[in-house]
């Protein structure tokens, strides 16, 4: 391997390293540099294109932080599937409407809905 070889490779390897997007992602840049044999320029497009250490940090510390108390919309035990989340989503709408006109449910209204 003659000199001027060892010199590209380490100003390849330097420039990958040293890039703004190199600094960003250090773990990936170094297995661009000393892995593969591809351009510094590709390597520093690659590099550009990767999700920032910081987007992946926030969903680590957000798993690791709990119950934020913001609540969801389903409630704390949603229906385990989206059928019998609508199913549940009719009914209290149904019960919601029928309420409002003044019907009550069989349960409470005893005998008067028995089929004859």
């Amino acid at each position: 391997m003659s000199n001027e070889t060892i010199v590209a490779e380490r100003a390849r390897i330097a420039a990958i390293l040293e890039s703004d997007e190199g600094r960003a992602h250090p773990k990936q840049a170094l297995k661009l540099a000393l892995h593969t044999d591809m351009s510094a320029e590709m390597a520093v497009d690659i590099l550009g294109d990767a999700p920032s250490e910081t987007a992946r940090d926030f969903d680590r510390r957000m798993s690791a932080e709990g119950h934020t108390g913001v609540n969801s919309p389903l409630g704390s035990n949603p229906a385990p599937d989206a059928k019998e989340r609508r199913r549940a989503e009719i009914a209290a709408a149904a019960g919601n409407v029928n309420r409002a006109n003044g019907f009550k449910s069989e349960a409470k209204a005893g005998n008067r809905f028995a089929v004859r």
